[in-house]
Order: C-alpha cells, then structure tokens, then sequence
C-alpha cells in the first residue's frame, strides 16, 4: 500500500475515532562530551503508516 494511501486511510478512520496516534519512537536529540545520548524526545506516528513505509518495515523485519 503507498504511503499516501495508508496515510489517508489513517486520518479518515482518525475523524470517526479520535485516534491516530498509536506507536512512540524515542530519538536523543543530545550527545555530551562523554559520548552519551541525553535529552530524549518522543516522535508520535501511526502504525499502519510507518508500515507503507519501505524504511520501517525494513527495520521490523530486521527486529523480529
């Protein structure tokens, strides 16, 4: 499915729900002195989005 049609399909069944976001991706948006990640921030996205997407379903399946 192209992203463009995941995405709508997503705000469509979101105007009916009141739910589009369901999946948390944590990035550090800081590294110190020491080489240490710090100061983390949560980028909100949709499942069924992320998953027409070649680049994160090609790190699902590298997780799983």
């Amino acid at each position: 499915m192209p992203s463009e049609t995941a995405l709508l399909e997503a705000l469509n069944g979101s105007i009916t729900s009141g739910h589009f976001v369901d999946t948390k991706i944590y990035l550090f948006s800081y590294r110190n002195s020491a080489g240490d990640v710090c100061k983390p921030k949560v980028l909100y996205a949709n499942s069924s989005v992320l998953k027409s997407v070649p680049y994160f379903e090609a790190r699902k399946s590298a997780s799983s």
